[in-house]
């Protein structure tokens, strides 16, 4: 795991309602509890659903494991919440990842583009399409500014591996991904949310502009996400 230095940018964001996850970025004692937390919110819910209990042991390590891989990405809030599904009894769960990794422009070149994060978008929209040409992909305004929207409709193949030895496996995945030069042009920021539910990729559309909307960044370092 690794914690930010002091003056690194933070991002703020208002989550929704029921959201269990872990911030990747602050000290290794901030993400611990986080996990535990996550532990004991598994916990709790097996007993109240009447389902096996995980294994608190193998939990923390995975989730352990994971957040260090998730640091190693950039990114700074991991988690999870609840999404309309086809019954109101029946939610489906989003899974929401929210990054910020550099931009690779040098200060000549930021003093030469100025503000000019519409041309940005448009790079990344391009490049995006390309990437994922089954994708839906659209410049939009939020309110930090030009950004760019993907909707994608797919599946993710999950290995062996992944699967913890029970053989390869295939699962429905509706994607949205946001993509936003920060101001100050050094940074992009990466939110993704997924949902297996077909069913719910329509809340999942309307939780993400949400989501995306309230995003604040924080360049003198002192904000939390």
């Amino acid at each position: 795991m690794t914690a930010p230095t002091e003056n690194e940018p933070r991002l703020r964001v208002d989550l929704p309602p029921g959201f269990a996850g872990i911030p990747i970025t602050g000290s290794e004692e901030d993400v611990l509890r986080s996990i535990d937390r996550m532990v004991a919110r598994a916990a709790e819910t097996a007993q109240a659903t009447q389902t096996t209990p995980p294994n608190v042991d193998e939990l923390r390590a995975q989730l352990t494991a994971l957040t260090g891989a998730l640091a190693e990405q950039r990114i700074q809030l991991y988690g999870r919440f609840a999404v309309d599904g086809a019954e109101p009894t029946e939610p489906a769960l989003a899974t929401l990842t929210l990054a910020m990794r550099e931009l690779t422009t040098t200060p000549e070149q930021r003093d030469l583009l100025g503000d000019q994060r519409g041309a940005i978008v448009a790079e990344l929209a391009r490049a995006y399409r390309k990437r994922v040409p089954d994708a839906r992909v659209e410049a939009q305004r939020i309110t930090l500014g030009p950004a760019v929207v993907a909707y994608r409709a797919g599946s993710y193949h999950f290995t062996d591996e992944e699967t913890g030895g029970r053989g390869p496996d295939v699962r429905p995945e509706f994607k949205v991904e946001v993509q936003i030069p920060t101001p100050d042009l050094t940074r992009i920021i990466v939110l993704v949310v997924v949902t297996g539910s077909e069913a719910a990729w329509p809340s999942t559309i309307a939780h993400t502009a949400a989501i995306a909307n309230s995003i604040r960044f924080d360049a003198s370092g002192t904000g939390t996400t």
